[in-house]
């Protein structure tokens, strides 16, 4: 009956649903067809109606004796009886064919094909149990069993009905031959017939493993020679695909396997064999043979991949397969090589690249070792008694050798016709070459006895080369990536390949007249800034391994490039050469230099250097070279530790250093991205030389040069007024440490005159900041006070650190740890003290500017003491607390200031946490003790309250809402599956901020963070920051954003920990606050580990669970997780509920670690 009606759907009832939509098309469409053209036109209610047609049913009952269900079976139904009745009308001429298009109803019947493949991974059983919901829910009628099994029947054999009629369609001759009627009909376009394919394909998955089995050997195998072959293929591939997603029923991948040798003997390696050779049968009048053929060599190489995916099919296996039907899978193979078409290359690059992707000695698999039993058709008794994994993993890596060495044979055939399609610009062919050259020789290495491929070999080396020569840096780089594996002691290939890898790492650019062109995607196919990290990474590696395997010619080499350049003109043609031979000697710099022999190539960096040395007009002609030369030094820096080195590598930075400031600008840069000037580069390689031997440079005249420097820095002030702060920076470093070798005095002469230029220009730039008349210039001149507070901070730390390393070094040998923090000198805050004032104003002024913020607290936290002994330290405290507070003072909103100053207060705790502990103590028991402690307890809680009162407005709810209200977070109960984000952008913002400073301070200082009022003035018996602060968290739990619920759970767990705290009163109070939360928490991290988080959230969440469940401070918590199980977004079912209270009862009795629940939590996940 449902066959011969058409009006499942009533037409009135779709058009009222999609209403409100304007007619955009002229032709008559019936309601099916006409929802799928409103929904492809963008009508939101036409779409909408889609999706819930392929998520639920409706009963109709408006004859109580006749019920029926409706849903996406009735309607594809309908819509494929629509879309033939159109196509008729059109070509009887009963039409007049309007606006649809030339394509006709293509792209509507794609979406119905989509829409089909999408309800037919749905299981038989899940559409029972759609329908039993639908019945169920029924509000005014009951219906008897019978009937309600009548009816689900019903749609079951609706779907069965549905699946005839698109096997019809996707196996029929007419439609791939595309000739006649059907030429023009939409159930001929390709990708709707694949469509049609890939929805038999997930039907008989979803369906189980005895469907699949009868899909393939009742119709797919037996009808092998009567099926159209490019839906064949098709078939076999999307059967594979289906079977590898995770929904697939259990015992999908067994019966995969199973049917193996068949399916591949069958219907597809003589099919591909066929094709890349060019013997199919044509069946296609329009197509050419060739083109054809082609399409289906392609889905046949797919179909292979995807197959050999989803069982585990190894090449050598698949190889016994064909010698059973007379074939050589290899040789199909390699004449896949040969072909033309970029869909065919680029499906064989793909399987050769995943089956020789295991290549090598490994323990193999348990699929793997199915599937070998299913080959050799024996039943797993007798497979176990006469088989071992060792044994299995011994035989199949001597066959992959095999393999993989008549692979190497045929792509080295491959290296003429490389260059043919390299000069005819077809990349395609050039690119998917390159990977299957770059797979076989990974798996050649690692399968063969000999290392690096042999004489015999010579093809893959020659192929690889001409890849790494091509000019397209995205397939130069496959090969690059691959020439390390070649190289091998005492083999010839490093010899080959230095000169190819020299030539890759001269930049590209064209050169016409006076003008150099560096937008390299013309020329490599990549951006400039693209190809610089592909030369700094890959090309990189590649010259390692050549050093590694012989250092001596490769220094040898690039060191004569370096000197040929250096002779040669000054054009910037040769500066780039020139950069590239110094880049070379560069990208090993780091390798050598921790090699236990870094100066076995004294003499030829001796060379390098002389011939840098000379000044040649080819290195002055490029900033680019000049940069380049400087970053070298950096790398060899420890080379030039003698008097004559470090003369030579001061004068080369000097030389860049002085040519930075002359040079205009290099206009070829003006578009790029590139971030190594000269300045900074120069700077930053002073500074490394500087610190090689500080003492060297303590003369005066050498100090006047080092000075001159750092005055050119502030002088060369662009037209913009940006200053290049981190340039100065780095000199002013490496100065730093110099002035602390000095005598204290001269150390403070020099510390001052250091610090006067960044005072002066930090009063100059906060002075044009006040006269500023618009925002957006005013904007420009607080980026350059930031940026001066910031090299203040620098320097001060700096000058401290060096001091003290020098000290500790002079005292017990060993230099301090740059980690530890440590006490700035009077002398220096001397120096600083000068600016406080303009300091005191800026905060007072600016501190909502995100820059001016982030470089106050910067300079905070640099200044801050380790610990306070005296009064000069406490003082010093005093002073730092003084500006903290007045950045809130201002009252202007800003998250950027909050997060600032929320930073520097996780400083100040983790530095005087527990001071801030002890003087809370003194407090409250009204004891005498250091009075440095109390004011170090009131400094903290001012800054702390003041910081939270500034931010209150954006926390949220939790924080604002009267205390007579604070009965906390009401119990979160899910709804659906998803996750909420019920908190303004605003808000998680703050807490991001916040919530890392509540969880460091209750860590370090819970007696502290345990008094703490919510709010300035108010009873903390009345209103607890604490119990603020935990709702807030709770609160946090159920956010998408993953770092702010990773600091939640972190608070959550510190919490936990205090549990063991020492302090009765705090183990009472924490212990009340996660017995008051614990369920609420528990319901909402389940609802997380249900898919909702992000996998580390997961993680983080495991750790806290398997601390939460070994402690005894909240007996109730097996009956929380029980209930958080109950919940609906726990979508696993009763069973899989009831196995995941076992593992946390077991948890909670110590016998599972964390790992294990960490591993079962992602399982769940």
């Amino acid at each position: 009956k449902l066959s011969e009606r058409p009006d499942l759907l009533s037409s009135q009832n779709l058009r009222e649903t999609c209403s409100g939509s304007e007619r955009v098309s002229s032709v008559q469409m019936e309601p099916a067809l006409d929802v799928i053209d409103r929904s492809l036109r963008g009508d939101a209610g036409a779409r909408s109606f889609l999706e819930r047609t392929s998520s639920i049913y409706v009963l109709d009952v408006t004859n109580p004796s006749s019920p029926k269900t409706y849903g996406c079976w009735n309607f594809i139904h309908q819509a494929l009886n629509e879309v033939e009745r159109f196509e008729a009308r059109v070509s009887h001429g009963a039409s007049a064919g309007g606006p649809i298009g030339g394509e006709g109803l293509a792209h509507h019947v794609r979406l119905l094909a989509s829409m089909a493949l999408r309800v037919a991974r749905r299981s038989p059983a899940s559409e029972r149990a759609i329908v039993s919901t639908c019945i169920a829910n029924a509000a005014e009628y009951h219906c008897s069993d019978s009937q309600s099994m009548w009816l689900i029947d019903l749609n079951l054999e609706l779907r069965e009905i549905v699946m005839g009629r698109i096997a019809a369609m996707a196996l029929d001759f007419s439609f791939h031959r595309r000739i006649g009627a059907c030429a023009h009909s939409a159930f001929a376009d390709k990708i709707v017939l694949d469509s049609f394919c890939a929805v038999l394909s997930a039907n008989a998955v979803s369906t189980g493993p005895q469907a699949i089995k009868h899909f393939a050997t009742e119709w797919i195998i037996p009808s092998s020679k009567n099926i159209p072959v490019p839906a064949l293929v098709a078939v076999v591939q999307h059967l594979a695909l289906e079977g590898q997603k995770l929904s697939s029923p259990f015992g999908t991948k067994d019966v995969l396997q199973q049917l193996s040798m068949q399916i591949m003997s069958i219907c597809v390696l003589p099919i591909l064999s066929d094709a890349v050779s060019d013997n199919a049968s044509q069946t296609d009048t329009t197509l050419s043979l060739h083109d054809e053929n082609a399409r289906i060599a392609a889905t046949a190489l797919q179909a292979l991949k995807a197959w050999s995916d989803a069982t585990d099919l190894s090449l050598p296996q698949l190889r016994h397969i064909c010698s059973k039907v007379k074939l050589d899978v290899l040789e199909v193979l390699s004449n896949a090589m040969y072909s033309d078409s970029r869909d065919v290359i680029d499906a064989l690059a793909e399987f050769v690249e995943a089956s020789c992707q295991g290549a090598g000695r490994q323990a193999i698999s348990e699929g793997r070792m199915n599937q070998v039993r299913h080959i050799i058709q024996v039943d797993e008794t007798a497979f176990q008694a006469n088989f071992t994994a060792d044994q299995l993993e011994t035989i199949e890596t001597k066959e992959m050798g095999a393999v993989v060495e008549e692979l190497a044979f045929a792509i080295g055939l491959q290296r003429v016709r490389f260059t043919t399609r390299q000069e005819e610009g077809d990349h395609d062919v050039c690119r998917n070459l390159a990977r299957i050259a770059s797979a076989v020789a990974t798996s050649y290495v690692k399968t063969t006895v000999g290392g690096p491929p042999r004489q015999t070999e010579r093809g893959l080396v020659d192929i690889l080369f001409k890849a790494a020569s091509h000019p397209l840096v995205n397939i130069a780089s496959i090969a690059i990536h691959t020439i390390p594996l070649l190289l091998g002691p005492n083999n010839s290939i490093v010899r080959e390949a230095l000169p190819v890898l020299q030539r890759r790492a001269i930049i590209p650019h064209e050169v016409t007249g006076e003008k150099v062109e560096l937008q390299t995607d013309s020329f490599s196919g990549v951006s400039f800034e693209e190809f610089i990290d592909f030369r700094e990474h890959v090309l990189g590696d590649a010259l390692v391994a050549c050093w590694r395997t012989d250092g001596h010619g490769f220094f040898d080499s690039c060191t004569s490039a370096v000197e040929e350049f250096c002779s040669g003109g000054s054009s910037v043609d040769v500066s780039l050469f020139l950069e590239a031979a110094i880049f070379c000697i560069e990208a090993v710099g780091e390798t050598v230099m921790s090699s236990h022999q870094p100066f076995a190539q004294a003499e030829q960096l001796k060379r390098c250097t002389q011939a840098l040395a000379s000044r040649p007009n080819s290195l002055l002609a490029s900033p680019l070279t000049l940069s380049r030369m400087a970053s070298m030094l950096q790398k060899y820096v420890v080379w030039y530790r003698d008097e004559e080195g470090l003369h030579t590598a001061a004068d080369l930075v000097s030389l860049v250093f002085e040519r930075s400031t002359d040079i205009s600008g290099f206009p070829a840069l003006a578009n790029t991205d590139y971030h190594g000037d000269p300045l900074t580069e120069s700077c930053r390689a002073m500074q490394e030389v500087l610190s090689v031997s500080p003492k060297f440079f303590v003369e005066d005249s050498k100090l006047a040069t080092l000075f001159e420097m750092w005055k050119t820095c502030h002088t060369g002030e662009t037209e913009q007024g940006a200053l290049d702060s981190k340039a100065r920076q780095l000199l002013g470093v490496g100065v730093c440490q110099i002035l602390a070798s000095l005598a204290q005095d001269a150390r403070f002469t020099g510390f001052e005159n250091l610090l006067a230029f960044p005072q002066k220009e930090l009063e100059k730039q906060a002075q044009l900041a006040d006269e500023a008349r618009d925002d957006k210039t005013r904007k420009k001149y607080l980026d350059n006070v930031a940026g001066e507070i910031r090299l203040i901070a620098a320097l001060c730390r700096s000058l401290t650190n060096s001091g003290t390393a020098n000290n500790g070094s002079m005292e017990s040998g060993c230099p301090s740890s740059p980690d530890r923090r440590e006490l700035v000198s009077p002398s220096v805050m001397t120096v600083v003290r000068r600016s406080w004032p303009k300091l005191a104003q800026l905060a007072s002024s600016y501190a909502y500017d995100e820059h001016v913020s982030g470089a106050l607290c910067t300079l905070l936290i640099d200044l801050l003491p380790p610990s306070v002994r005296d009064e000069y330290s406490l003082g010093l405290l005093r002073d730092l607390g003084a500006i903290a507070s007045s950045m809130v003072a201002s009252g202007i909103a800003s998250r950027d200031l909050f997060e600032s100053l929320c930073g520097f207060l996780i400083e100040f705790i983790i530095a005087h946490g527990e001071s801030i502990d002890k003087g809370t103590a003194s407090i409250l028991q009204a004891s005498s003790g250091f009075a440095g402690e109390r004011e170090i307890f009131r400094l903290a809680e001012g800054m702390f309250l003041g910081a939270i009162e500034y931010a209150r407005p954006a926390l949220g709810e939790d924080w604002t809402r009267a205390a007579e209200q604070d009965q906390g977070q009401p119990p979160f109960e899910s709804r659906n599956s998803s996750m909420p984000s019920r908190l303004p952008e605003a808000t998680k913002d703050c807490l991001s901020a916040l919530l890392p400073l509540l969880q460091t301070c209750l860590d370090l200082s819970p007696i502290f963070f345990s008094y703490l009022p919510a709010r300035p003035g108010v009873d903390r018996e009345q209103d607890m920051l604490l119990h603020r602060a935990v709702d807030s968290t709770v609160g946090s739990l159920n956010e998408a954003d993953s770092d702010l619920v990773i600091s939640a759970v972190t608070l959550l767990e510190t919490m936990l920990k205090q549990q063991t705290s020492q302090n009765e009163e705090i183990r009472t109070l924490i212990g009340n606050e996660i017995t008051r939360v614990n369920a609420d928490v528990l319901n909402r991290l389940i609802l997380g580990c249900c898919g909702n988080y992000e996998l580390v959230v997961v993680d983080k969440v495991a750790s806290y669970l398997h601390t939460l469940l070994r402690s005894s401070s909240c007996p109730e918590v097996e009956q929380h997780m029980a209930a958080a199980l109950r919940q609906e977004h726990f979508a696993l079912g009763e069973e899989a509920a009831r196995i995941a209270m076992g593992v946390f009862a077991r948890c909670a009795r110590r016998y599972v670690s964390q790992d294990e629940l960490k591993e079962f939590l992602e399982s769940i996940w």
